[in-house]
């Protein structure tokens, strides 16, 4: 700097000091340094002067309060550039010089005070007042400017008091401006105040801002406002105004300044939106311009518009104009958030329930909510889902939510929530994402079952379709049950019969290696989602059969009831296997018995039913050697359990071989001959003799009995101890046998005993014992001589020899004749004990050979007439005068002890009707047999069914065989009554024909009582012959049976004469309850029982023989009779001579 330049600031320095007119100087100074830039290059102090004095000289007189306060501000400011000035030209000389601030030293600082602001041409002065500090301070300022929406739109640093801010404002807008002084590490304290940059704002400032214009030549004037013209272009954040110049310019037009204020949204706006409106915006153009276009404007919105003209100030505003822009693209929803949720009663199901709020910035008229739910599968390989959904905006509300129900599990789901405007317009949308929990599987899909055998099969099967999620894996449950279904007591129970198998999930195969053979496995399986079994899927398997198990403790045990005669059998019992492996057909006992020179024995019984246990009889034959097998039969497997024995032997039977008396030799020996042939061998070989001697006095009738087979039970006396004489002992030794080991049939043997004495008479036999059995001969006579005469008996053999000639010759011709006889004898002689009992098994195989054996029934046919013959019982009421005439038939009569009574009767005399009381399968009486009905006994009928309280009556003829009445018609025709003396009346209600037999309801009143009585009548019983076969007799039978099974009281049965037919029906009746029941059958006995109650029961041969064919095929169930034999029945009349038959019977009803 110069010294004439320093001369100059001082003098500068202190005209500000010490003047009283110093400010005009410095306005003008302050107009100069402004057209200058205030740069201080230019502004020299020569012309800083010279400007002040003619300011001095030419300076206005203000004197306002604003006027003054702004000359103090001019003041400071002029005074600072002074300072500026001169201390900028100095530094020019000083630029190498530093400032040493090393002992500056600041403890505090305090904020800036007294900001004044001036404004001209778009530069605003900033000076204040330093802040107050302590100790020493090299203080610079920190400025920033603010819009009211709190950006910062203006910083500055400076290190003096005073600093020209330029930026480009906006009109009307508050703007707050800071300053914060600061020195080394020592901050004051921010001062703020707020500015606005125009004075046609109607508001209160806090600052008051004065527009100066300093021009040498003119007065300042503002122009008028200018004319809004039109809006064109709007879009939804623009719109282009245009205006026209205005009708009063003073001056020159320099700029106009457009003004935009936001006044309100055109949509609704939440509470919770803190959006401000009177936003501000706009611009400046060159007063060339008469249009603008503004932007960066909200869309639908409404916004106030209006500019000012500027020449040096501004003049007034136009005319505001409000402006609408378009809508735009909305906000999102705001506060979107949504919950899952799972339930799973009563069914399993996924929700999704989604909530948001409404956008502040809608731009524009929100009308609706577009949701998208799109979901994928996270493991299943099957499309996907796309939901949509629109939820209408309601007025003024700011809440929403909406559900989505059935959501797929096991998804990956996006959800999209869009703002929708009335234009149409979406937002970008919120985008969630979640995923959904798995749920129940589907059924796995089975696909084949391979490798079945007897004890393992495989499953296949495909993964479920819908896994709903990540796989657990497979869970197999089986159930069995074996093909018979039953479990017995003894058979292991470790069975597992419920199954529990795993499966992972990455398997589609399962092989089950413990089944069991023959077995029906119930499969079910399912398939598992975390946690969440689905639902089951059922199949069956039947495993392979195998060979099944034997029986188990099969056992038998003979029963042989030491009779006479043979009847030996053997119980067999078993339990069946615990496990049959298969589908069970049957058990099958078979008995196969063989012995040297006999015929086969052959026995079989089919067993198609299960039972904990078995028991079963069977006949066997002696000494036959046996093998049982029991079968256990599957549909493809049979397995045996096999026994072996030998059947006891019984008591041997006599032959017709006649033994001759020993013959003394001498007087101490005797000999006979014995012959291989005494004994039968039916029963048994013959396997040991014993020649039996003892004295007279102990004769004994033959003997038989039984014993063990061995020398502990050897049952024969081999000495003889008695002071009385000689007593029965054996003279042969144990287990003597001569014929042993020889070909010969006859032996002679010796008797040659010490003890034997002269002329005292001996019996002697021959026992012949079995394995078991044994059986005495006739005892023989004989005594020995005193001493023998040589001579005497020389003449003895000579007479014998001629003797026996004649004999033989007598025999000879006798022999011819009587041969028939002697056949006929032999045959009776050979059943003379009453027939057994048959068990069910056997008796096929017996009626085949009483079949095969025509005089084997004849002959017990003739028996059952002996022994009939051998009932003695009185029927003495039957043939008094008065009762005879009650009779059908004069040889057929009622015995006393088993007559029907008939009872409420004058005199004892009048109770007598001829019937019967025949007792049944209970041992009861069941029936009543009586002969058909005459018509003078027709009332004694009816009184009879009354007084029994008869529910069932059976009729086995025809009113008419032969053209001979058989029986008076003791109802009435179907629908039809019939009036009895003593009230009784009877009605047929129904009658049904079944073409062999009719079924008729009839109801019997007497006075006030009623009784309904089921009619049956066997219409096909033929007068020749028999019925067509068994079939219908045994379907009639049943039938009875049925009915009468429905009351307590007897069944009165009745044919002509009532024993033929009605015997024979009564003990089919019988035999077939014995069958049911599982009983050994006794035709003859029944029978026999039948006959003690009412004589002649079951009347000929040929019912007896019927009889028999009904039982076998109710056993056997045959193929029905087809040929029978025709014989003509035999017709009863009332004659006085009765016929007699060959065996003595009397004349029967019929044959049939």
């Amino acid at each position: 700097m110069s010294r004439k330049d320093k001369r100059y600031c001082i003098r500068l320095i202190g005209m500000i000091k010490h003047s009283e007119i110093l400010h005009f100087n410095i306005i003008n100074l302050l107009h100069v340094a402004v057209s200058n830039n205030y740069n201080s290059s230019t502004a020299t102090l020569e012309n800083i002067q010279k400007v002040i004095e003619r300011w001095f000289r030419n300076a206005p007189d203000r004197k306002s309060g604003c006027a003054n306060r702004q000359r103090t501000m001019l003041v400071l400011i002029a005074f600072l550039m002074i300072v500026s000035v001169c201390k900028s030209q100095d530094d020019n000389h000083k630029e190498d010089q530093l400032v040493d601030v090393s002992n500056f030293t600041c403890t505090s600082l305090d904020k800036v005070e007294n900001i004044e602001l001036l404004m001209e041409n778009d530069q605003i002065f900033v000076n204040w007042k330093e802040p107050d500090y302590n100790g020493t301070c090299s203080i610079f300022y920190r400025l920033e400017m603010y819009n009211n929406h709190k950006e910062k739109v203006y910083s500055a640093n400076t290190t003096q008091t005073a600093h020209i801010v330029d930026f480009k404002f906006i009109g009307c807008m508050i703007y707050n401006l800071t300053i914060l002084p600061t020195s080394d590490n020592v901050e004051g304290t921010i001062t703020e105040i707020s500015v606005i940059f125009s004075r046609n704002c109607k508001q209160k400032q806090a600052v008051c801002i004065f527009f100066l214009h300093f021009n040498d030549d003119f007065v300042p004037a503002v122009p008028g406002s200018p004319i809004l013209k039109s809006v064109s272009l709007a879009t939804n954040t623009s719109f282009t105004i245009a205006w026209d110049l205005p009708l009063h310019i003073p001056g020159i037009l320099k700029t106009f300044n457009i003004t935009v204020i936001e006044k309100r949204p055109l949509y609704f706006l939440p509470d919770y939106c803190n959006i401000t409106t009177e936003k501000y915006y706009g611009g400046e153009v060159n007063g060339s311009e008469l249009m603008y276009t503004v932007t960066d404007l909200l869309p639908s919105w409404e916004y106030e518009v209006f500019v000012t003209a500027k020449t040096i100030e501004y003049g007034a505003a136009s005319e505001a104009k409000l402006i609408q822009t378009l809508g735009g693209i909305p906000e999102d929803p705001r506060d979107v958030n949504f919950d899952v949720m799972s339930i799973e009663l009563p069914e399993h199901k996924i929700q999704l329930k989604l909530n948001w709020s409404f956008p502040c910035l809608a731009n524009g008229i929100i009308t609706s909510f577009k949701i998208y739910l799109v979901g994928y599968p996270l493991v299943d390989l099957h499309v996907g889902e796309k939901k949509e959904t629109k939820i209408v905006y309601e007025s003024n509300t700011t809440e929403y939510n909406t559900l989505f129900e059935n959501l797929e599990p096991a998804f990956n789901y996006t959800i999209i929530l869009k703002s929708v405007t009335i234009d149409g317009l979406e937002s970008d949308g919120v985008i969630l994402e979640f995923k959904t929990p798995g749920s129940f599987p589907q059924i796995p899909i089975i696909e084949k079952v391979v490798n079945v055998t007897s004890t393992s099969f495989t499953l296949q099967w495909l993964e479920p379709q819908r896994k709903n999620g990540k796989l657990d894996g497979y869970f197999i449950y089986l159930f069995t049950n074996r093909i018979n279904d039953y479990i017995l007591e003894g058979c292991p129970v470790d069975l597992k019969l419920n199954i529990f198998e795993s499966v992972l999930p990455n398997r589609t195969t399962f092989t089950f290696e413990n089944a069991s053979p023959g077995f029906n496995y119930t499969v079910i399986m399912h398939a598992s989602t975390e946690g969440k079994n689905g639902s089951n899927v059922t199949f069956y398997i039947r495993t392979l059969d195998a060979e099944p198990e034997e029986v188990r403790d099969l056992n038998f045990v003979f029963i042989n009831r030491h009779q006479e005669y043979y009847n030996g059998n053997i119980t067999v019992n078993f339990k069946p296997p615990c496990n049959f492996n298969g589908n069970f057909q049957y058990i099958e006992i078979n008995l196969n018995g063989s012995r040297l020179n006999k015929k086969q024995h052959f026995i079989s019984q089919k067993i198609n039913f299960l039972l904990p246990e078995y028991n079963y009889r069977m006949e066997i034959w002696p000494q036959y050697k046996y093998q049982l097998i029991v079968q256990v039969v599957t549909k493809h497997y049979v397995k045996n359990t096999t026994k072996n024995f030998v059947s006891p032997s019984g008591v041997p039977l006599l032959t017709n071989y006649h033994m001759q008396s020993p013959i003394a030799i001498s007087s101490s020996q005797a000999k006979f001959n014995m012959s291989k042939f005494l004994f039968d061998d039916s029963y048994g070989d013959v396997m040991y003799y014993a020649v039996i001697v003892g004295q007279r006095l102990y004769e004994e009738k033959p003997m038989f009995g039984y014993w063990e087979g061995n020398e502990e039970t050897w049952p024969v006396v081999t000495s003889s101890e008695s002071n009385e004489g000689m007593q029965p002992h054996a003279l042969t030794p144990k287990f003597w046998n001569p014929f042993q080991g020889t070909n010969a049939s006859e032996y002679t043997y010796i008797i040659q005993e010490s003890i034997l004495r002269p002329n005292i008479w001996y019996n002697v036999k021959v026992r012949g014992l079995t394995n078991h059995g044994y059986r005495d001969t006739s005892e023989l006579m004989f005594k020995l001589p005193e001493d023998y005469d040589v001579s005497a008996l020389i003449f003895g053999i000579i007479f014998g020899i001629l003797g026996t000639a004649i004999l033989l010759g007598s025999v000879f011709i006798l022999w011819r004749k009587r041969k028939r006889w002697a056949k006929k004898k032999e045959s009776i002689k050979s059943i003379s004990l009453n027939p057994m009992p048959i068990s069910i098994k056997s008796f096929p195989q017996y009626y085949s050979e009483l079949s095969n054996d025509g005089d084997k029934l004849k002959q017990e046919y003739t028996l059952l007439i002996n022994k009939s013959n051998e009932i003695t019982l009185p029927c003495s009421h039957g043939m008094i005068p008065e009762n005879k005439k009650k009779n059908r038939y004069t040889n057929v009569i009622a015995y006393d002890h088993s007559r029907v009574k008939l009872k409420e009767v004058a005199e004892d005399d009048l109770d007598y009707i001829n019937a019967s009381y025949v007792k049944g399968y209970s041992g009861n009486i069941e029936y009543i047999a009586t002969q058909g009905p005459l018509e003078h006994t027709l009332i004694d009928f009816w009184r009879m069914v009354i007084q029994e309280n008869s529910t069932l009556i059976v009729m086995v003829a025809q009113f008419i065989e032969q053209n001979k009445d058989k029986c008076f018609k003791y109802f009435p025709n179907n629908h039809e009554n019939m009036e009895l003396e003593n009230g009784i009346a009877i009605r047929c209600c129904t009658e049904l024909d079944f073409k062999t037999y009719t079924v008729r309801t009839l109801l019997v009143q007497r006075d006030l009582e009623q009784w309904t009585i089921t009619h049956l009548q066997f219409t096909d019983w033929p007068d020749f012959g028999c019925p067509a076969g068994t079939q219908i007799m045994l379907e009639f039978c049943r039938l009875m049976r049925d009915y009468a099974d429905k009351s307590d009281s007897p069944i009165i049965l009745h044919c002509s004469a009532g024993i033929g037919r009605t015997g024979t029906l009564i003990a089919l009746d019988i035999l077939l309850q014995t069958i049911s029941e599982d009983k050994d059958v006794d035709i003859f006995n029944t029978v026999l029982d039948l006959r003690k109650d009412r004589k002649n029961m079951v009347q000929t041969e040929k019912q007896y023989l019927y009889i028999h064919n009904c039982i076998s095929d109710a056993i056997e169930q045959p193929a029905p009779i087809k040929n029978c034999i025709s014989e003509k029945e035999p017709i009863y009349e009332n004659l006085e001579e009765i016929m007699k038959e060959q065996n003595g019977l009397d004349v029967k009803e019929s044959k049939f």
